[in-house]
Parts: structure tokens; sequence; C-alpha cells
């Protein structure tokens, strides 16, 4: 119970549930005992008023709180009644107050169509409740990848309703990941004839058609949605996943050329060519029979111009729709993996440990080829030249006869300026030169002087 209260102006009172909703109204401020009941909830209240400045109590004298409905007494007050409760969506309680109404007044046409109403209203919306109800079981079997169970309520569904757009589309997606794709289209189609300008069911309905090879069709759809929705994100993101595939006869004509190029030329010869299309983005394999790159920059020049050799063969209106990426081989192993745009420029470039590994022992063994041809220029001050590497730094052992000893220190210089040259040409800067003597003595190192601007010999201690 509350009471409001300003000053001698009078005393506005009220009676409350639980709920807060108000079951007695004195209405105005008054400074009398009367005031209006409102047709709530049923029962007995006490309350004492012993003058118009007083609280509400739970004394007496008693204050009985009628049934519902109870003081509505004309068929027309039951209609407006019905009416409110209409118009809250709360059919069921309109049904009643209609029927109260007719009872007082059983010909009322008014009345009864407004019965009517509420009855279609009442059922429709019952039937709605239980639609949303399917859809929603429906869609959290989808979320857990159980296309099987959401198709059956969505089957349910459409036996209520077969007119709503979403469901079909909906079914449709499950029988497109179930793989039945000619089915989907079907309940696509379904849906586009209560939509025909939804650009979703169209891009959809293109992906299916996609995945029956019915390319032209697929892009068709695609365009449609475009036309529709030009601006659409997700529509251009699906079209461009699925772009019409490149015809055998152009990867035919492809494979032939290079393989041709590969036969007739002295670096390339042997090389064998594949092509593989995965949506937009197109594999080339060469395989190598004769690892022919000696540099990064030699596969980085190599790449666009094989993709070059593919896309000059394509038809213009689609050879852009692609990126391309091409893989080289050798000897089963994969060597280096080159990323191209759509206009054949080098956008990423990796190579694998495989083909350092490969260049790591070539370099060795040339390095090697070429010391042992500077062992046999320098014999007989020198009687063999090793090397090894390790973590990028190489190690030159020269090994040198008795005769070594004898030598003047201005002899061993000029020696050692000579062949320092060759090794920095052969093996690079970044190497150590130790020179042994015949019984594996180390006794000394050839090492560049900068203030001498030359290479010496500097004995060890």
């Amino acid at each position: 119970m509350t009471e409001t209260k300003d000053g001698t102006s009078g005393v506005r009172f009220y009676i409350k549930n639980p709920n807060g909703k108000i079951l007695v109204d004195s209405g105005e401020k008054v400074r009398s005992y009367s005031f209006k009941i409102y047709p709530m909830q049923a029962g007995n209240y006490y309350f004492y008023l012993n003058n118009v400045n007083t609280w509400i109590t739970d004394k007496s004298p008693r204050l009985k709180i009628y049934e519902e409905y109870d003081e509505i007494t004309t068929s027309d007050s039951w209609s407006n009644e019905g009416d409110k409760y209409y118009n809250s969506s709360k059919y069921d309680e309109a049904i009643k107050c209609y029927d109260k109404a007719l009872e007082l007044n059983p010909n009322d046409t008014t009345i009864l169509n407004k019965k009517s109403q509420a009855l279609a209203k009442s059922e429709e919306k019952e039937k709605l409740e239980k639609i949303y109800n399917l859809v929603l079981k429906g869609n959290d079997a989808t979320n857990n990848s159980d296309y099987k169970t959401a198709l059956k309520y969505y089957n349910e569904a459409l036996k209520i309703d077969p007119n709503i757009t979403s469901i079909w589309n909906n079914k449709g997606n499950s029988l497109y990941y179930l793989g039945r794709y000619s089915e989907s289209i079907e309940c696509y189609n379904k849906a586009l004839q209560l939509d025909p300008n939804n650009t979703i069911i169209w891009c959809n309905k293109g992906n299916s058609l996609y995945k029956l090879n019915k390319y032209t069709e697929a892009i068709k759809c695609y365009d449609k949605a475009l036309k529709i929705d030009p601006n659409n994100e997700y529509v251009k993101e699906m079209k461009k996943e699925h772009p019409m595939p490149i015809s055998k006869e152009i990867i035919d004509k492809f494979i032939k050329t290079e393989t041709q190029y590969s036969e007739n030329s002295q670096f390339y010869k042997g090389e064998r060519y594949a092509v593989k299309q995965e949506g937009n983005n197109i594999k080339i394999i060469v395989t190598c029979s004769n690892w022919a790159y000696g540099t990064e920059d030699e596969i980085k020049l190599s790449a666009p111009f094989v993709v070059a050799s593919l896309v000059t063969l394509m038809d213009e209106s689609i050879r852009y729709d692609y990126t391309y990426e091409v893989k080289y081989y050798y000897n089963n192993k994969l060597m280096a993996i080159c990323v191209l745009d759509p206009d054949a420029k080098l956008k990423e470039f990796n190579i694998t440990q495989d083909l350092r590994d490969l260049w790591t022992k070539r370099h060795e063994n040339n390095v090697k080829e070429e010391l042992d041809k500077l062992a046999d220029e320098y014999y007989p001050v020198v009687s063999a030249i090793t090397y090894y590497s390790k973590d990028g730094w190489s190690i030159v052992s020269i090994t040198v006869p008795d005769s070594w000893y004898y030598l003047q220190d201005y002899e061993k210089d000029r020696v050692a300026n000579a062949i320092g040259k060759d090794i920095d040409h052969i093996v690079g800067t970044y190497r150590t030169v130790w020179v042994f003597d015949e019984y594996g003595k180390h006794i000394g190192d050839i090492s560049y002087s900068v203030w001498d601007e030359r290479y010496k010999f500097k004995k060890s201690d």
C-alpha cells in the first residue's frame, strides 16, 4: 500500500499487489473516502483512513476487491475490454472478453467479426510460434554441423507454412553441406519465387551450380546478385572464389609449349609442368630433373615468365580473376614457392631448407674444384688446399711443403697476397685461411692487412 499527499490539498491513495500493479486507486486527490475500484485481482484487503492526511493501514473497515471482469455489465464494455487485449496481441484474453459480450448481445455482428479476427490472430500466433521453435532447433543443429537433423526441422516448419523464404534458403544450405547440390538448387528456386531480389539466395544457388560444374550458370547467378546489389561484399567474394575454370585445351597447350621450350634450353632441359586450379588460385608445378637455378634471383625471374606463358593463352575477360602459385620441385622435394598477383607480379617468395642445403653443397663442391685448380697452379709452393664451411663461415686450409721454411718473409707475403686474392674470388670474404706444414702443424695464417692494403702471411706464435 502506498499513499501520496500534498499538504492540505487532499490525498490520493492506492492499493497495489506484490508485483506493483494498482488494484485500488482513489483517483484524484480527495478529502472524502470515495475511490474507484479497478477489476484486477480478487481478494479482501483491510485499511483504515482516519482522515485525509493519514497513512493507509491494514486495519478495518474491510474493502472487497472484486473478481476480474465482475464490475463489467454491458456488451460494449466487454467489447472495449477485448479491444485492449487485442491491440496488445493478447488474443486469447480478447476472445474471452468478446465471448462475454456475446452472452449479453449474441447478435452483434461487430463483436462477432472482432472475435473471428482474434481467433485468426491467435491461430496465426500459435503457428508462428511453432515455426519459430522448429527453425531455432534447425539453426542450432546447423551451428553444430548436424545438417541431417537441421533438414528434418526445416521440413517440419515448411509443412506448417511453405511460403517462408528464409526456411527454403536454410533447407537449401543444409542440402548443400550434405553434398546434395541438385536438391539444394530446387530449394533456392523456391525461395527466389518468393523473393526474386534476394542477393544471398542468388549467390547460394551459384555456389551449388558451381559444385555441379555448371560454371557459366553459376557465374550468371553471381552477376544477377551483383546487379541487384553492386556493393555486396559477400557476393563479390563468392564470385572471386568461384571463377570460370581454365579449359583443358588451354592447360594442354601451355604444358606443350613449356615442355618444348625446356627441351630446347641448355639450362632448363628436362623440366616438366602441371597445372591445378583451386577456386581462383592456379597452381603451376615445375618439376626439375636438373636443378639449374643457382640463385634466388634466377627463380624470381623464372616464375613470372612461366605465369605469363599461361596467362597469354587465357581469355582477357577472365585472366585477371586469378592469383598464381608456382612451385619448384627437384628429386621429389619442394625447393621454392612463388606467389604472383593477377598481373603476374611476384608477391611472395620462399625457399625451403632442402634448397639451401642443395646450394650449400653445390657451392662447396664448386669451391673445392676451384681450390684444387688453385693448388695445382701454385705447386710446388703449395701442396694442397682444403675447404669446409660452418654457419656461413668458410675455413680454408693450405698445406705447404718443407721448402716453405726456406722462403724469405717477403716471398711468403708475395705468395700469401696472390693466394688471398684468388681465394677471395672463389670463396668470398667471410673466411679464415690457415697454413699447415706437411706434418699437420699450424704454422700461420693468411690475413688482409688494412695498413699495407694486401694479404700477408702471419706466423703463428
